[in-house]
């Protein structure tokens, strides 16, 4: 072989080698990091139950095949596209910092989270549930401070988690006058319109 196809060869893997380590695996590193950063770890999609406690009460949602379903405080249809809305809001955000205490104790009264904080529960296909406390405190920013499960840390979110966690049941009820399928109706139109011309 010549020498400069031995170059071209050479080059041709230096680049190859160059564009792995500088940017898929930067990228692919970046990724993981990503997911590692989300509140939440369960994709939207994969959400069946969610269960929210505040200073109004307790609300039980679950998804089953036609949509989602209030089954506490009282059993209801659900406004769909709210209760996605909330689920794909809050699966979707990830912490804007993490406070840890020192020699691993933390005051949990200096960010509200002793105390009088709501609850969201988010149970996946699995059975799996991650629950997320959320403080009616905010720092001096807005955000929110949050705490995961028995983790012995303070996560920083967005002002979504306090404006979504105190929603009441009459947010999550579904406000359509017709609630049932309108293929069921087109149906019985029809039967009333064949039982009128006979």
């Amino acid at each position: 072989m010549k020498k400069t196809t031995w170059f071209a060869v050479f080059v041709a893997v230096f680049v190859g080698v160059t564009y792995y380590f500088e940017f898929y695996q930067a990228g692919k590193e970046e990724m993981i990091k990503g997911e590692e950063a989300k509140i939440v770890s369960f994709p939207g999609d994969q959400i069946h139950q969610i269960e929210i406690e505040n200073k109004s009460g307790k609300i039980l949602l679950k998804r089953d095949a036609d949509g989602w379903r209030l089954e506490e405080p009282l059993k209801d249809w659900a406004d769909n596209q709210f209760v996605e809305d909330l689920v794909n809001g809050l699966v979707n955000e990830k912490t804007i910092d993490t406070i840890v205490g020192e020699n691993e104790k933390l005051n949990w009264s200096v960010f509200g989270l002793d105390k009088d904080f709501a609850k969201l529960a988010f149970t996946n296909q699995q059975g799996n549930s991650i629950l997320i406390q959320v403080s009616a405190k905010k720092n001096f920013e807005g955000n929110s401070f949050l705490r995961r499960g028995s983790e012995n840390k303070v996560l920083v979110g967005t002002s979504q988690w306090v404006l979504r966690s105190q929603k009441s049941v009459l947010d999550f009820r579904d406000k359509r006058l017709f609630r049932g399928k309108l293929d069921r109706l087109k149906e019985s139109l029809s039967g009333l319109k064949k039982t009128s011309s006979s």
